[in-house]
């Protein structure tokens, strides 16, 4: 069972906006580095010691970083059979067309045979060169390249349909912090309740003095929650009458993927006291994602 619901900065100043859109922009540009060094080789143990000191971040920040790079390469190594299954499925329906048409069994509508021969014919070409490149990729163990900003969005930056504000804020837009059952949570983003009203405490390295270790904190208000806690009572109360116990459930919260996870041995008590726990906290300029701890 999964629900959806958008969480909204609320109230933030200028000020702190400013400092949150500098995070987010360091932040950023921290998991494109550690993607291209990890695509040269460059071993994790050796990034979380260089990524502090040049990007000014803390660790728990840079191993985020790393981990987001990571999680990058690996889904498109596992894109990469789908994508070739369907650059084949593609060239083989090319294929059956051209043959129809120099057959004459089928004709072109809207324009006339020759045109539509050549531009078949280089549509093929392209087809071919990108599964040949696709293969290729696969052979070796490496992946196509990634445009950050999304290769639609590049594209449009390209023609001059993008402004490039609006491309820069497309790569600078998202932060990651992961939790530790270890530590009771997350390091970097709290999730804090007070008088009914929930309010995220970021983390900000940048903004360290020189003489101290602790980063200061931006607090802000989120709302959107207060609905989703009262669903999950009556739903955490329905269930216990039904079965006395928890079946393993998932709970898909904000505008992207914010997971709450219950094992079977959660009751309505302890699943109060342990909702604050989160593991992981990704924000975005449109909403942020949040993670229970199991």
């Amino acid at each position: 069972m999964k629900t959806t619901r958008l969480l909204k900065l609320k109230g933030l100043s200028k000020q702190d906006k400013s400092k949150l859109d500098d995070l987010l922009r360091v932040f950023s540009s921290m998991t494109r580095y550690a993607f291209n060094r990890l695509l040269e080789g460059e071993k994790t143990g050796d990034l979380h010691k260089t990524l502090p000191e040049k990007f000014k971040m803390n660790k728990r920040y840079a191993e985020d970083a790393v981990l987001q790079a990571q999680s990058i390469i690996t889904s498109q190594k596992e894109l990469l059979p789908s994508r070739i299954e369907d650059a084949e499925a593609k060239l083989k329906k090319l294929e059956k067309k051209f043959h129809l048409y120099q057959t004459g069994r089928r004709k072109p509508k809207r324009t006339d045979l020759e045109t539509a021969l050549i531009g078949l014919g280089q549509r093929k070409e392209k087809l071919e060169r990108k599964l040949y490149e696709l293969n290729d990729h696969q052979e070796r163990g490496t992946i196509p390249p990634v445009i950050f900003g999304g290769k639609k969005n590049f594209i449009a930056r390209r023609k001059g349909l993008l402004s490039k504000q609006a491309w820069k804020d497309l790569r600078t837009n998202h932060l990651y912090a992961r939790g530790d059952k270890a530590k009771k949570g997350n390091l970097n983003i709290r999730l804090l309740h007070h008088d009914d009203r929930f309010f995220l405490e970021i983390a900000n390295p940048l903004l360290t003095p020189e003489d101290k270790t602790k980063a200061p904190r931006i607090k802000v208000e989120v709302t959107g929650l207060i609905n989703i806690l009262k669903r999950l009572s009556m739903w955490l109360s329905l269930m216990i009458r039904r079965k006395g116990h928890f079946n393993r459930t998932r709970w898909k919260l904000s505008v992207r993927m914010a997971i709450i996870s219950f094992t079977s041995t959660t009751t309505k008590k302890s699943m109060e006291k342990r909702f604050m726990r989160l593991v992981s906290i990704m924000m975005s300029s449109q909403g942020l994602t949040l993670t229970l701890i199991e």
